[in-house]
């Protein structure tokens, strides 16, 4: 089993370079507010964005991943906060959103702190069909994968059980992937990521 995540990790190196290390002390960078443009984003692709001294990841899902998330039944997710989560620098959206199915303001982009909940390592997009998520799981539909931990999260966020690793403790298992705070502009061309 160690020998595999040892595999998936260089995969994931090699396809997205550096920055996949832990998360880097938060204190130097201050939090504000910034505006992305995501009007020209295609289905399936993501985007890394700078916001104080971490990224937020923002995905526009496929109608496939959207049909895929509200038909099927999903899995409750453990609301709590690791102790390391610096919450000053990288602040955490409504309960309410992180609970809904789609853990979304809209169905086709989810918004996410690209640091794992678990050790803090960066998830990487791994599409459906890629050799990256044939490689974590058979079967598994796709989504985020975190390299050093070797977890994989569907295109909510949740932590999916085809792609659990086994060696996590259980009580950090069930951890989302975290959402900033955001809103939409009125043309839903334009994600605002807050500091609230």
């Amino acid at each position: 089993m160690l020998a595999m995540h040892a595999f998936v990790a260089l995969i994931a190196s090699l396809i997205t370079g550096p920055g996949l290390g832990p998360v880097p002390d938060p204190s130097d960078t201050v939090c504000a507010e910034r505006e992305v443009y995501v009007g020209n984003l295609e289905k399936g692709k993501m985007l890394q964005v700078p916001f104080g001294s971490e990224r937020v990841g923002i995905y526009r899902r496929t109608d496939i991943e959207v049909r895929r998330l509200t038909s099927n039944q999903v899995s409750q997710v453990n609301g709590r906060v690791p102790g390391w989560w610096p919450r000053d620098k990288m602040p955490l959206s409504s309960e309410l959103l992180h609970l809904s199915p789609l853990r979304s303001e809209l169905p086709d982009l989810f918004v996410f702190w690209i640091p794992s909940p678990v050790y803090g390592c960066y998830v990487i997009h791994a599409p459906l069909g890629s050799e990256l998520a044939t490689s974590i799981a058979r079967g598994w539909a796709g989504g985020f994968f975190d390299p050093c931990e070797g977890t994989g999260y569907d295109y909510s966020g949740r932590p999916t059980p085809a792609a659990l690793n086994i060696e996590t403790p259980e009580e950090l298992e069930s951890l989302p992937l975290f959402l900033p705070p955001y809103r939409i502009d009125k043309n839903a061309t334009t994600i605002i990521l807050e500091c609230t």
